[in-house]
């Protein structure tokens, strides 16, 4: 395959100087749910309440690999009256954390699948991926809070943004940041 000798390489060439400690690298997991609201690029659709669960791991300090689960509902106003559409989606996400002592800011991109489904009964996947950027804060010794923005990007059409969302994270992790 053509693109995986590079994204092999860039990623070596990110992860050498992490491994070169000399010391195990921390492994950390943090399984959380974030609320918030969000907004898909769909003619009409309103921003709407959004939920989800997402668990990630952390392989060294700086890089972790989170998989997501995400719904959120919204008003769309059509010619023929408002509709209801639902949208879903499973994504996975290699996420880079940004080394800073009392919060965690990082950036991430992930890929996943969509589901939109409007209450007239039709349904279509689409794959989809998004850039996040967000903030961890610690809240104890083993909770963390967060903000989180996110910014779809349709991969049939190139289009971006393709979706918003903007979500408050919440939830247990296994060690520090």
């Amino acid at each position: 395959m053509p693109g995986v000798r590079p994204l092999f390489v860039g990623l070596t060439l990110l992860a050498a100087p992490l491994l070169a400690r000399g010391e195990p690298p921390p492994r950390q997991s943090l399984v959380g749910a974030q609320a918030g609201v969000a907004q898909p690029s769909v003619d009409g659709a309103q921003l709407g309440p959004a939920v989800g669960v997402s668990s990630e791991l952390s392989i060294v300090r700086q890089l972790a690999f989170r998989l997501s689960l995400e719904q959120s509902v919204h008003r769309v106003e059509q010619t023929l009256g408002p509709r209801q559409l639902g949208r879903s989606s499973l994504a996975a996400a290699l996420l880079y954390r940004f080394d800073v002592d009392a919060a965690v800011p990082y950036a991430g991109l992930s890929l996943g699948a969509i589901l939109l489904s409007p209450d007239d009964g039709t349904a279509s996947v689409s794959l989809a991926g998004s850039l996040a950027l967000g903030l961890l804060v610690p809240l104890g010794e083993r909770w963390f809070g967060g903000a989180e923005a996110s910014y779809g990007i349709a991969l049939a059409t190139g289009g971006f943004p393709d979706s918003r969302a903007f979500l408050i994270r919440i939830g247990w992790r296994s060690g520090e940041f």
